[in-house]
């Protein structure tokens, strides 16, 4: 499988409230105020969940050297426990992670207000 597959959009709605959700704490500031200026530059190689890459811009790389800023777990629709992360590189978010906890398919993000951090 491919580390990931192009695919170019604005980030959705859904997508941003998720990433404003798990940055929301001041140590988080300088990530959260990037929210506003990213774009979808890749999506996971598997093809079928939710996971993506950020970029300021299309024209950006994703960056599969990241490391995990925070991560949170909840259920989805599908009553999936899904890990959901946020991975940063070089001072900025790189990609929107969703992990499998239970060992199923992933097709959608948990609401937010059934995410929980990990380690908490």
């Amino acid at each position: 499988m491919e580390y990931c597959i192009e695919h170019k959009r604005e980030l959705n709605e859904e997508e941003k409230k998720i990433l404003r959700h798990l940055l929301s704490q001041p140590e988080h500031d300088l990530y959260f105020n990037q929210i506003e200026s990213l774009c979808v530059i890749a999506r996971c190689g598997c093809g079928r969940c939710p996971t993506i890459m950020l970029g300021e811009s299309y024209k950006d790389e994703p960056k599969p050297s990241g490391h995990n800023l925070v991560q949170y777990y909840g259920t989805n629709s599908e009553g999936e426990v899904v890990g959901v992360t946020v991975m940063v590189a070089s001072g900025k978010i790189t990609e929107l992670e969703a992990s499998s906890f239970s060992g199923g398919d992933i097709n959608s993000w948990p609401p937010t207000m059934n995410l929980v951090p990990v380690n908490a």
